[in-house]
């Protein structure tokens, strides 16, 4: 966790402040806030070693938390998830693993560091804040923006180390002109989208797609490095661009992000060219067997409360039973749009309308010797029950913490 810079004052005494009082003053203010400050963080807030991480000294005696709940990542399931894939995919792929929505949810630097760390040559974001984030943090790979933006952002695009998805000529020719404006030091990588699984994102057939290509061949600018579609059978993407380069198109590498059905296909995926990975590297949905989901969405039970049949709950939304619930404070501002969690091992339901900023009602009636303080698994595992429901915690707000555990 990187702490908290102490404000810069003036101290003041009274008349001359001489170099050794100064050096006494900070050595004790020092000691202070190391000792109380810390110290009140291990004993009040240690329960979990992430936990922790969610609470920032601001000074002698006061914390504040930016949630009351926090993601925990394990770095160690995303290296073992991309390991597995990496395996699946085949000696001949160049791999590139998709961190958009940062990081699934995830965390866009902790993803990035574990899949780079893996094996993973390239990164594929969903828009430039992503890919500044991760150039700012060190990131030196290349980094694909995998959907063409509006033409505004083109500006902004040329002035940054990224490789861009082209799908029509009117961007491409825009993309041209802001480049050369800026006076690049090399052109700048492109790639043409064609619209062959998906059939709404791309360039739409072998006339639509040559055109780009030779466009793009008359700007010094650009560099048409590569041919990629969505959901694609790579074989297809392959025999297409073998009709461009038949056609006098010059470009290096294919790319495609395979679909579900081809990456769950058993044996060695036997893919060339960049093949780009995305929910498969979260364990998610279990798309490669084997791998391992990589977070749990966490917090505690706030209040506990007895309530009868018909009394209502929350904003006209009556009880239909008599039970105890729980009260945990996160609703659609958090993006929490769940209707179970679990609670020591036991499924439990919502019972409000889920129509809250930042309530949230839990039935724990089935719950033995559940507490306030009780841990609250939104999403992920406790140890003992796993909630399997598939959603993506990129929805989950960013306000919310993702703290990785190096386990």
């Amino acid at each position: 966790m990187k702490g908290t810079q102490p404000n810069k004052g003036n101290w003041k005494a009274g008349g001359m402040i001489t170099r050794a009082n100064c050096f006494t003053y900070l050595i004790a203010a020092l000691s202070i806030v190391l000792h109380t400050g810390c110290a009140s963080l291990d004993a009040d807030f240690g329960q979990l070693p992430g936990e922790r991480q969610r609470f920032r000294v601001l000074g002698p005696t006061r914390t504040y938390t930016t949630s009351q709940s926090w993601i925990e990542v394990s770095f160690a399931n995303l290296t073992y998830n991309a390991g597995k894939v990496l395996y699946h995919l085949g000696p001949d792929a160049i791999p590139l693993a998709i961190v958009q929505g940062n990081g699934y949810g995830h965390g866009l630097d902790t993803v990035a560091t574990a899949f780079l760390g893996s094996g993973f040559k390239e990164l594929g974001v969903a828009d430039i804040n992503e890919a500044i984030t991760l150039r700012q943090e060190g990131v030196r790979a290349p980094i694909h923006i995998m959907s063409q933006p509006d033409f505004l952002t083109a500006r902004v695009l040329a002035l940054e180390d990224v490789e861009v998805y082209v799908e029509d000529l009117e961007f491409a020719r825009v993309l041209c002109e802001e480049t050369m404006a800026v006076k690049r030091e090399s052109p700048m990588q492109v790639h043409i989208k064609v619209a062959l699984g998906s059939a709404v994102q791309g360039a739409s057939g072998l006339e639509a797609a040559m055109e780009l290509a030779e466009y793009i061949g008359t700007c010094t600018s650009l560099h048409l490095r590569g041919i990629t579609a969505e959901h694609a059978d790579p074989k297809e993407v392959e025999a297409f661009a073998g009709k461009l380069r038949a056609a006098g198109a010059r470009f290096g590498v294919t790319g495609t992000t395979p679909s579900t059905a081809l990456l769950r296909s058993k044996g060695d995926y036997g893919a060339t060219g960049i093949v780009h990975v995305g929910a498969a590297l979260y364990g998610q949905q279990d798309i490669v067997p084997g791998t391992r989901p990589a977070a749990r969405w966490l917090t505690r039970i706030a209040t506990l409360k007895k309530v009868r049949v018909g009394d209502m709950l929350h904003e006209g939304h009556h009880s239909k039973k008599d039970m105890t619930v729980a009260v945990i404070y996160h609703g659609y501002t958090d993006g929490f749009q769940v209707d179970e969690v679990s609670i020591r091992g036991v499924i439990c339901s919502r019972v409000d309308m889920g129509n809250s900023m930042h309530v949230a009602i839990i039935d724990v009636s089935a719950v033995q010797d559940v507490q306030v303080g009780d841990m609250v698994t939104l999403h992920g595992t406790d140890g003992k029950t796993e909630l399997k429901k598939p959603w993506n915690l990129a929805a989950v707000s960013i306000s919310v913490p993702r703290i990785p555990k190096w386990d």
